[in-house]
């Protein structure tokens, strides 16, 4: 028996069936279908992904959702539409839903979206957990949330009750970087500088054919600019930039924000110091030239977007398979195996000889089908759109295959895969697809392995190297274009040395006093290093100041709070930084309390008086930090010195 539909969701799907027309204006499916082909919503043509959303069980392409189920699924990635990688993302969670939830309800008749409990959505959890790995589920599971969330707020009463889940999968990286263990596993991220000095040596001596030359150039741009590879291959033709002269004079690159608000591809410039804009100009020049005659041919399609012409040839002309292969940029083996119907033929026999021919006409229109599906290669969101003719990274097919003939007929956007191959081959079901290019020119470590790599660990090493180096946080957020400081903490991959030299420092100039510059002077020379690397095992810095509490012998007894009376805590009187974070808490904290204050209720049982001593806990520590004297020489002091800790042991008598 199937169950009424109530208003509410009736109104919901209604309006996604609406919005639905206005996203897929052009679509040959309709909004009931079991998948849409979701190309168009692309921003970018540099990275292959999925190109339709499936609206079916889980492990299957053909057998559909419930028709209910699926309508509310497809109605919220419409109208809370994000990026067209994320909507797929968003239902495959909603498809893993319905997989926990079938045993449950059965037949599909009987479902109802108001029936859904809280112990729906932890089995959920329990089925993510089998397909996907724990720091994937984790974030997940926190997306599943925000769709409940968002049904439940739909107007007329809600689609499902208000559920608020403590889901129990754990964000796997909580306490990794508090801990030295747990620094070193993250410094795996980042290459080590042999592999660095292994790419530059790609670059000045070993890539010597074009399709390496030109990926060499793309890894040259990312190491002098520590773009991201989204970013690098996205990069228009005219993207270096400058201002000033003589020796004033500096050198940007633009690019489109990969990262942006409400998705548009927004120009933006990464400024660079002399060296780094020899690296990056240098590398761009020799590019334009690599992909010159590719930039032409796509010219020519955007003048002929409806088909593809092939110069110097009627329609009725017959060609050759051998003529057929070099304009498809295959083998005439490969062109023999094409299918009629996509390739018709004619066999033309000379005696006991035979040959197949091929009408122009219709090598031409399989060449458009074989052509990328759009000639730009990203969408600004902004009613414009970047070319492929206006782009700096374009190649012909084929321009990086081995076994094939390169197409002079078709251009595409040179792809993300082809330079993580480049860096670190390709394997499939234990068969090496691709040889990288470590392996390929003798490239290897110290332990005589080659090197491997991805795009991502430039980001990694740049920040890095920056950090070591004493740039301050802002400047690199900066100039790297990140809107949140603390962003930078994933990138910063600091061995335990460079952690505790910045105390150290402070510790033989002066400027830190206490406990701990007491023992360590105490100490004899050859083992006070020893003594920092014991004893500070997770130095680390905060947006508010310096903590040297060691997490490998117990757990943070602020709970990760450093204003509340922490004795571990040290302030730094002359960053600007932390004192500008410090102020804004207090201003937050104030708003806090004056809204806890102004909600407390008149007898009874009072929760919000727990809120007003926490606020107001905080409001003393910020202050007494704010206050505190650098005298005596440092400037970096320990605001909650001799301040007990009620998660202490109690003192027996």
């Amino acid at each position: 028996m199937t169950l009424p539909v109530p208003a509410a969701e009736a109104a919901y799907v209604r309006q996604g069936r609406a919005l639905f027309k206005t996203i897929f204006p052009n679509a040959v499916f309709p909004f009931e279908a079991p998948c849409w082909d979701i190309r168009h919503l692309r921003t970018s043509q540099h990275k292959k992904t999925n190109s339709w959303i499936y609206f079916t069980l889980h492990g299957s392409i053909v057998d559909p959702l419930p028709t209910r189920f699926s309508n509310v699924v497809k109605a919220y990635i419409l109208l809370n539409k994000g990026a067209s990688a994320t909507m797929i993302l968003r239902v495959d969670i909603a498809r893993l839903l319905w997989e926990a939830i079938r045993p449950r309800f059965g037949d599909a008749d009987a479902f109802d979206w108001r029936q859904l409990t809280e112990d729906d959505l932890l089995g959920t959890e329990q089925v993510m957990l089998i397909h996907w790995s724990q720091s994937t589920c984790y974030k997940r599971c926190t997306q599943l949330q925000y769709m409940m969330r968002a049904l439940a707020a739909v107007r007329g009463g809600g689609i499902v009750r208000p559920m608020e889940v403590a889901f129990t999968t754990p964000r796997t990286d909580d306490s990794e970087r508090y801990t030295l263990d747990g620094q070193l596993e993250r410094m795996k991220r980042m290459p080590s500088d042999e592999a660095i000095c292994a790419v530059a040596d790609i670059y000045a001596r070993h890539a010597k054919e074009p399709p390496d030359r030109l990926i060499a150039c793309i890894l040259a741009v990312m190491m002098a600019t520590g773009l991201r590879i989204g970013e690098t291959l996205t990069l228009p033709l005219d993207c270096i930039c400058s201002e000033g002269a003589g020796v004033k004079k500096r050198w940007g690159i633009r690019y489109h924000k990969e990262k942006s608000r409400d998705g548009q591809k927004q120009l933006a410039v990464r400024w660079m110091t002399p060296k780094q804009a020899e690296l990056a100009t240098g590398a761009i020049k020799e590019a334009r030239a690599i992909t010159g005659s590719a930039r032409a041919q796509a010219r020519v399609l955007e003048t002929t977007p409806d088909r593809v012409r092939l110069p110097g040839r009627h329609r009725n002309d017959m060609l050759r398979c051998e003529e057929v292969a070099s304009l498809l940029g295959m083998t005439i083996e490969s062109v023999n195996q094409i299918s009629p119907s996509k390739l018709p033929r004619k066999v033309v026999r000379h005696g006991a000889s035979k040959h197949h021919e091929y009408r122009a006409s219709d090598v031409a229109a399989h060449l458009f089908s074989l052509r990328v599906t759009e000639l730009w290669i990203v969408d600004r969101r902004d009613g414009t759109k970047q070319k492929l003719s206006e782009s700096l990274f374009v190649v012909f097919r084929n321009f990086k295959h081995k076994q094939r003939q390169m197409s002079r007929f078709l251009v595409e956007p040179l792809t993300e895969q082809t330079v993580n191959d480049f860096l670190g081959g390709r394997t499939e079901r234990g068969k090496t697809i691709v040889t990288s290019a470590f392996e390929r020119f003798g490239l290897v470590d110290n332990g005589g392995s080659f090197f491997k790599m991805h795009t991502h660990q430039f980001r990694h090493w740049v920040t890095t190297k920056a950090a070591i180096a004493g740039v301050p946080d802002e400047v690199i957020a900066r100039w790297q274009g990140r809107e949140h400081i603390g962003d930078l903490e994933a990138y910063k991959h600091l061995t335990p040395a460079e952690r505790v030299a910045t105390l150290r420092a402070a510790l033989e100039s002066g400027r830190t006093k206490g406990r701990v510059a007491e023992m360590y002077f105490n100490l004899h020379d050859d083992i006070r290093d020893v003594f920092l690397e014991g004893q500070l095992q997770a130095v680390h810095v905060t947006p508010l100041g310096l903590c040297v509490h060691d997490f490998k012998v117990s757990p943070c007894p602020k709970m990760l709070n450093c204003v509340k009376d922490c004795d571990d805590y040290l302030f730094d009187t002359t960053n600007h930084v932390h004192r500008q974070n410090l102020v804004q808490l207090r201003t937050r904290t104030q708003q806090i309390l004056q809204h806890a204050e102004a909600q407390k209720p008149r007898g009874g049982v009072d929760l919000s008086e727990s809120w007003i001593a926490d606020a107001r806990a905080t409001l003393a520590g910020v202050d007494r930090i704010l206050a505190a004297d650098s005298g005596g020489g440092s400037t970096i002091v320990r605001p909650h010195a001799g301040k007990a800790s009620r998660f202490e042991a109690p003192v027996k008598d």
